[in-house]
């Protein structure tokens, strides 16, 4: 690759409800593992002070996690780490149980307890990535957006945002990336 990547934004997600292996196993890979995987093969490509916007969620939130998975994402010292401490299906967490998600459902009124985990990954991945000296070095700055609750097909048609304002926060993390400095987006 002769030209260099000035910004990468990550913005994958599947939206599934329920508590299943497969379930688990096909959100935390789309939504975790598939937009590090594209951060660590184009990390090499970036441009020196540029920058990497992961897609979060309100969903990404702690607080919509049971502790045995806030420990689990908060614990976690490396990527890799992170991955370990998350990648296994644990059928008897109470993330499966629906009373632990009662105020904290989707507009469909699902739990999603798969893509609030996955979601929350991403958060500590940004984190993670902050610190690691092989971006840092570079200048390279690392946000996640929250783009809201937007009139997708995930969204839904009775969502509080219009696209363009969930690209909106998209572009204003680019624009913090650059600049190097983080301004949260209002919702």
């Amino acid at each position: 690759m002769d030209q260099q990547i000035d910004v990468l934004v990550n913005n994958a997600a599947v939206f599934i409800d329920g508590w299943a292996a497969e379930v688990y196993d096909l959100t935390l890979r789309t939504n975790f593992k598939g937009p590090i995987e594209l951060t660590q093969s184009l990390a090499p490509h970036l441009a020196k002070n540029g920058g990497i916007v992961m897609t979060s969620s309100g969903f990404a939130h702690l607080d919509y996690l049971t502790p045995d998975y806030v420990e689990r994402v908060t614990q976690a010292k490396s990527l890799e780490d992170l991955w370990q401490r998350c990648e296994a299906f644990d059928p008897g967490s109470a993330m499966g149980h629906p009373e632990v998600h009662k105020g904290k459902l989707s507009s469909f009124g699902t739990a999603v307890p798969a893509y609030k985990i996955s979601k929350a990954m991403v958060n500590k991945a940004a984190s993670l990535l902050s610190q690691d000296p092989l971006l840092t070095q570079r200048g390279i700055s690392i946000t996640a957006v929250d783009p809201g609750h937007c009139r997708t097909t995930m969204g839904g048609p009775d969502a509080a945002r219009l696209p363009e304002e969930g690209a909106d926060c998209l572009y204003q993390g680019i624009k913090d990336v650059l600049a190097q400095s983080y301004l949260p987006c209002s919702s």
